[in-house]
């Protein structure tokens, strides 16, 4: 088979180690390979990527039609080249590969010119020898002809005369091949629906289809098995683009998952060619999992004598080559990224905050909110320093490893997770190459999030050991299908960030990371401290006090709402203590009263803000008389309150 050079393309520190990859002419990228060696695990797709490396399609259509930005869409790629789309140069037979995403080759054909029998033959001879390949990988996977939606009141014609004898006479060659006929300019359609004063124009605009479009080609092509999608290049109609793509994956999965078996490697590389649905991404994923090491965490079969971070590099593999981002420097695959996973999967010890669960818009309007806040040109700060050392426990052995299974399974979904955001991020950006700054956007969106802590409680909470259960497996897949992305809050607030500050790269750490870890060390023994003086220990105030102020830091530089949700619950509780002094009463409650009416500001409720007001104007009555004259803050303190407890009041009444 014939590859074209990548001058053939689409023109579209603990010891901190810095690792650079260098690209390699193979065929395959290196994240398919990456985890062969000598631990022996082989990644799943690497195997599937042997059999069928690449998507092959073969697109049809007449110069204008718009092919050229179908496939700029459903693949992600910047800009396909017009010489690939002129009438009179496409090479049919010619193997178009993009840089910007190896996963599929096309075929172009220039469509059924005019009286042009001779391009009818080179269609049906080309997809007949494609037929007679023996090896999967050489044969076409699928057949997109594209024709324009004709305005019959402007005198446009949908088939010219060679489009409708290949209809006619030929298109038994398109047997066991699924083939999709797209209807293109559907905003036209749309628009001129609305010029005859349709009240209901995708009603009616269907319905055209159905008389002018779809019933004439079945006309010609009788008892071809052929199916019909219209498209439009208008981003708002990109749900039309998005059926395209979610109808190929159908049909290729029953035509090759018939012949080959489940999974089919052509139904897998076709999920991972498009870069337009995150969600087969996901069925991607889970399929891939599903067909060996996902089923092997309760029995750990293939898995005894190799340790937690062996078995975790090949899973990591298979994700991230389903994913299949534009990622040339490898930064998905490399080890500071499988660092911060691995540390990641470790806040599953970490206790419970007590904090309530959010809605699920609630929970997406937090990550909304995280990722809205590292917009502007500063560093981001990350929860763990890139390169630090790897967790204790991704050292031991699979079989050694109490509640090995809950490791996996949290890393498997923080990972999948995290990479969805980033998709979500990115997707709109063409084959730009992935940065490091949106990955740790992404991975930092999904680290503050309330959904990652009930995620892992809900791991923890699995009894696995039910006789006869695939429970582990059974809620991996639940909980990776309950998409952050599904949100429209979330999705609204990630299309928000400007795509400049995506395009933005930097180091995976930063000077202030260090002061980040630093303060977290604190918090991590300050919690260890309260856990050591129960209700009546005479300490309590100050480690309660102490631990919230630590956090408060924290809160301060990366403003999360679990942050804030965990100092307000450790400042109620030190409210119920007996403090110190009177003034160190005083300002806990001020502390108090500040970050629920925070919380108020962000969330809007009125019951935080009632809170904050009682606990405001409690400070007074916690001082004797003589001594309120001595705290000069507290005008200034409750000086803030006065316009929001005047809103409050009058819509409450004065009780507070």
């Amino acid at each position: 088979m014939y590859y074209p050079s990548y001058q053939h393309r689409f023109q579209t520190v603990c010891n901190r180690l810095v690792i650079t990859l260098g690209l390699s002419s193979s065929s395959f990228p290196a994240s398919s390979v990456a985890s062969r060696g000598a631990n022996g695990l082989r990644p799943t797709t690497e195997e599937l990527l042997n059999e069928c490396p690449r998507f092959r399609i073969l697109v049809i259509g007449q110069s204008g039609v718009g092919k050229s930005t179908l496939i700029n869409r459903a693949f992600g790629i910047e800009q396909a080249s017009a010489e690939f789309f002129e009438p009179g140069k496409a090479d049919i037979e010619k193997e178009l590969i993009s840089q910007e995403n190896d996963r599929f080759v096309l075929h172009d054909s220039k469509g059924f010119e005019p009286a042009d029998g001779v391009n009818c033959d080179d269609v049906k001879l080309f997809i007949e020898n494609r037929k007679k390949r023996e090896l999967v990988k050489d044969q076409l996977h699928a057949v997109w002809l594209c024709f324009r939606i004709p305005i019959t009141d402007h005198g446009d014609r949908l088939l010219e005369d060679g489009a409708e004898t290949f209809l006619k006479e030929d298109t038994s060659v398109l047997q066991n091949i699924p083939t999709i006929v797209v209807f293109t300019k559907y905003d036209k359609l749309l628009t001129y629906m609305a010029m005859q004063r349709k009240t209901d124009l995708d009603a009616a605009a269907q319905e055209y289809l159905r008389e002018h479009c779809i019933q004439p080609i079945q006309n010609f092509a009788k008892d071809a098995k052929l199916s019909y999608v219209a498209v439009s290049s208008n981003p708002r109609l990109a749900q039309r683009r998005n059926q395209l793509i979610e109808l190929t994956y159908e049909k290729v999965t029953e035509t090759f998952g018939s012949q080959l078996g489940t999974p089919s490697p052509v139904s897998v590389v076709t999920l991972m060619a498009q870069r337009t649905l995150p969600h087969l991404k996901i069925e991607g994923s889970i399929t891939v999992g599903k067909q060996r090491y996902w089923r092997t965490l309760a029995s750990n079969p293939n898995f005894p004598g190799y340790t937690i971070q062996e078995c975790l590099r090949v899973i990591h593999t298979d994700i991230i080559s389903v994913w299949n981002f534009k990622d040339p420097r490898g930064h998905l695959d490399g080890e500071p990224f499988r660092e911060l996973m691995v540390n990641l999967v470790g806040t599953i010890d970490e206790p419970a905050t007590g904090s309530a669960r959010l809605a699920r818009s609630d929970t997406h309007n937090t990550l909304a909110e995280s990722a809205a806040r590292i917009v502007p040109l500063l560093p981001i700060i990350l929860p763990f320093a890139a390169g630090l050392v790897l967790a204790q426990w991704a050292y031991e052995t699979y079989e050694r490893m109490n509640n090995v299974h809950q490791r996996f399974m949290a890393y498997i979904v923080d990972l999948i997770h995290v990479l969805e955001i980033l998709f979500t991020l990115t997707a709109n950006h063409g084959g730009e190459e992935l940065k490091r700054r949106a990955i740790k956007l992404a991975f930092k969106a999904y680290h503050d999030s309330e959904m990652r802590r009930n995620a892992h409680a809900q791991i923890k909470g699995l009894d696995y050991e039910i006789p006869g259960s695939d429970a582990v497996l059974d809620m991996i897949v639940s909980l990776v299908r309950m998409s952050p992305t599904d949100d429209v809050d979330l999705t609204t607030a990630i299309k928000n960030i400007p795509k400049e500050e995506l395009e933005l790269d930097e180091e995976w750490h930063t000077h202030v990371d260090d002061a980040m870890a630093n303060l977290r060390d604190i918090i991590a023994l300050r919690r260890s401290a309260l856990q050591l003086t129960p209700p009546g220990h005479p300490k309590r105030f100050s480690f309660l006090v102490q631990l919230s102020n630590s956090l408060q830091e924290v809160f301060t530089k990366d403003g999360t709402l679990a942050d804030l949700n965990e100092i307000i619950a450790f400042r109620r509780a030190a409210s119920e203590c007996t403090a110190p002094t009177p003034s160190d009463r005083c300002e806990l409650l001020l502390n108090l009263a500040d970050s629920l009416r925070e919380k108020y500001q962000k969330l809007g409720s009125d019951s935080d803000l009632g809170e904050a007001i009682k606990y405001a104007c409690a400070c007074l009555g916690a001082l004797p008389f003589r001594q309120r004259s001595l705290v000069q803050e507290l005008p200034h303190q409750l000086h803030g309150f006065e316009g929001e407890r005047v809103m409050f009041t009058s819509a409450h009444g004065a009780g507070y």
